[in-house]
């Protein structure tokens, strides 16, 4: 797992290596998550305590459903799951932040084909976007 915020918001998964002090966890719905969060942060408090989120971002919500629907890659059940835009997934991490359903999140590119340019865009426009949601909440 690769940290790509400097306040370990944003974590990517499918790199080697876990931490003590984040505990991850899988979630069907939003409501699911917030329930589990609060059982996960009672059991840890200490950690952060980070869910899942299977994500594909494009330029336009239209291309990112049809690269995710024309891939064999499909997300993994049990699993909130995020198809759009950058922009919109920076809502999406800010809002589940804010309303305490995770302090953070592990992002999983789904679309192989276009990975690269998946984690591109997560480091350089959803990460920094967060960073200055967070500067202007502070």
């Amino acid at each position: 797992m690769t940290t790509v915020s400097s306040d370990s918001l944003v974590f990517l998964d499918g790199v080697s290596g876990t931490s003590p002090d984040v505990v991850r966890f899988s979630a069907a719905d939003l409501s699911e998550a917030q329930s589990r969060y609060a059982t996960l942060k009672a059991e840890h408090p200490g950690a952060r305590v980070v869910v899942d989120i299977d994500v594909h971002i494009a330029a336009d919500a239209r291309t990112a459903r049809r690269e995710v629907l024309a891939s064999d890659s499909k997300p993994r059940p049990g699993t909130l799951q995020y198809v759009g835009t950058a922009s919109g997934l920076v809502g999406l991490v800010a809002d589940i932040v804010t309303v305490d359903v995770a302090d953070g999140v592990t992002l999983r590119p789904v679309v192989e084909q276009t990975r690269e340019s998946v984690v591109r865009a997560i480091t350089t426009e959803v990460v920094p976007a967060l960073e200055v949601r967070r500067l202007r909440a502070s």
